[in-house]
């Protein structure tokens, strides 16, 4: 499975959640509207925290590219290479489609530590590929 580390998953979940205890304390102690918008920011704040721990990219007897809207299952011959581009880590297609992994995605002009971790993201997951490529050759052993 490739995501992230768990010390930037969980730094990831705390700065939010920090954020919004003292909008819902304020909140809480005015009333009225102020805490039901919070308390509707606050469930959806927590829906999206939820589910950016589920994205990643699980790769086996093929890969699965679980995204904020979609989840991807692609059988390895359908995968032509990973890259690391400015937007992050994509999944080319020999089709010539072009799938964004979410879990590592950056915007341009991002970090340059965010940047290596996509490089070295893609390059493991390029390495998956040809593994699998190797192994699934005729008159290979598995």
């Amino acid at each position: 499975m490739h995501r992230p580390p768990l010390w930037q998953r969980l730094s990831c979940t705390a700065v939010p959640v920090f954020v919004i205890l003292p909008l819902i304390a304020q909140a809480w102690t005015d009333g009225g509207w102020p805490l039901a918008w919070t308390v509707l920011g606050t469930v959806v704040l927590v829906a999206l925290l939820v589910h950016s721990w589920q994205l990643r990219v699980v790769t086996g007897p093929g890969v699965v590219v679980v995204n904020w809207f979609r989840t991807h299952r692609l059988d390895w011959r359908e995968v032509k290479r990973f890259t690391a581009e400015s937007g992050g880590v994509e999944v080319e297609l020999v089709d010539g489609r072009s799938i964004g992994v979410a879990v590592f995605a950056t915007t341009v002009g991002a970090s340059s530590w965010l940047v290596r971790r996509n490089e070295r993201a893609a390059e493991q997951l390029q390495r998956a590929r040809r593994r699998h490529r190797d192994n699934a050759r005729p008159g290979r052993s598995r």
